[in-house]
């Protein structure tokens, strides 16, 4: 396939048109055509039936899956580094990275930052990289708290505004809102350790997830200089039921980034993405007076060709849910979906937390595939999550990307580093 038609693939162009908007989540450039299209059928969800997609008015249920070994793990690592990749390459402006088919291959040299928690008192040890990509902007934001229970990312478009605000004050305000809070526990969210809350039920968690992300949505709709700015947001933490004995994984949605679980070294998707040619987002749209249309090239009869394009909010915003994005009020809303899924010791081995950077690449099977095969092959947990952002970077996304992996079948060793920060 020609550089372009990649290009536009992955970050979303409409009818070949350059972008002028900072994402492919970002509003549409006015040279951009946009056509009104009958909506293609959706695919079939990744979400495995055993778990529920909930509305933060809906109250929650799931039914479990199904239940290997417990092993002893490495430490991890925060670093900045330089890396070169190869890429095709060929004539063009500075963003013209891809090339042709039949271009020669050069290189690359991107800067991407990657972090390791192994925490003496945290449950599970977690290892990040996120990179810049080919972008010229980086708006990709990640959290994860000291325990290792709790992990997020956001993904920026229009700017980094909304995204830098939820890695600030999400974490904090879902603390907030859970029982049996100190003083203390409010008081710093980057350097409170633990979520974990004795008495605290599935309900409570849903309660506090959902009144965060509301709550940190409202403080950005009251900033008029953000209006055209917004992130996705996607949460996951670990309950623990003591009296039950019983560990759960809580995941909050809204946008397109994505949380996996690895389980036996299937894939199961924790959240489902918020996109507009979605029946049920498309549905509520147009309830609601808006249009869901289809942004880029059509056959001969008029119909969207898959890859060539993308749907888009009444012509604009390729995602339908965001934190943010005043502008697009009523039709693109911050309603998070939510999903509880048991843990099953002993079989389940990793959760992956990634923004679409990855995603556009990669498919849940893929990325739980290849993480497998990288600790199979003897890799350091710390170095995981930089592999497979490389690799993303080698497959061609042209998106800024973050990868999150919360190991929940390996233990944190008390001899190596609490918290390592590298730049790459």
């Amino acid at each position: 396939m020609p550089w372009f038609k990649r290009l536009f693939g992955i970050v979303g162009g409409c009818t070949r048109s350059t972008l002028h908007s900072n994402s492919n989540r970002g509003v549409a450039s006015p040279s951009i055509r946009c056509i009104p299209s009958t909506i293609m059928a959706a695919h079939p969800s990744r979400v495995p039936p055993p778990i529920r997609l909930l509305d933060a008015s809906t109250a929650w249920q799931c039914r479990t899956l199904s239940t290997t070994a417990t092993t002893a793990t490495n430490s991890l690592p925060t670093t900045l580094q330089r890396r070169s990749f190869w890429t095709t390459g060929g004539e063009g402006d500075d963003n013209d990275h891809q090339g042709t088919e039949s271009s020669p291959p050069r290189t690359i040299t991107l800067t991407y930052r990657q972090s390791f928690l192994n925490n003496p008192a945290a449950t599970y040890p977690v290892c990040v990289c996120t990179a810049q990509g080919l972008r010229s902007y980086m708006e990709d934001e990640h959290f994860y708290s000291q325990d290792g229970e709790f992990a997020a990312v956001f993904d920026g478009h229009g700017g980094d505004a909304v995204s830098r605000y939820l890695r600030k004050n999400l974490y904090a305000n879902v603390q907030a809102f859970l029982p049996s809070l100190t003083a203390d526990d409010n008081s710093n969210a980057e350097s409170s350790s633990s979520t974990k809350r004795p008495f605290a039920t599935l309900e409570d968690y849903q309660h506090a997830i959902t009144s965060a992300i509301e709550k940190v949505d409202r403080e950005v709709q009251r900033i008029s200089h953000w209006s055209f700015q917004g992130s996705t947001a996607v949460a996951v933490w670990v309950h623990e039921d003591r009296a039950k004995a019983k560990k759960t994984i809580v995941t909050a949605n809204v946008g397109d980034s994505r949380a996996v679980l690895s389980r036996n070294g299937t894939a199961y998707d924790l959240s489902k993405d918020h996109k507009p040619d979605d029946p049920k987002e498309e549905a509520r749209i147009e309830a609601l007076g808006g249009k869901v249309v289809w942004c880029g090239d059509v056959d001969s009869d008029g119909n969207p060709i898959p890859e060539e394009g993308i749907y888009r909010v009444n012509g604009n915003l390729a995602l339908s849910r965001a934190v943010g994005d005043r502008s697009e009020r009523p039709h693109v809303v911050a309603n998070p979906d939510i999903t509880f899924q048991p843990i099953l010791e002993g079989h389940d081995n990793f959760i992956i937390v990634a923004t679409d950077g990855l995603w556009d690449v990669f498919d849940s099977d893929d990325a739980v595939d290849f993480v497998m095969s990288m600790r199979q092959s003897g890799h350091d947990l710390e170095r995981i999550a930089t592999l497979v952002v490389e690799e993303a970077l080698r497959r061609g996304t042209y998106d800024n990307v973050t990868v999150v992996i919360i190991w929940l079948d390996e233990k944190v060793e008390a001899s190596k580093p609490g918290v390592v920060e590298q730049e790459i």
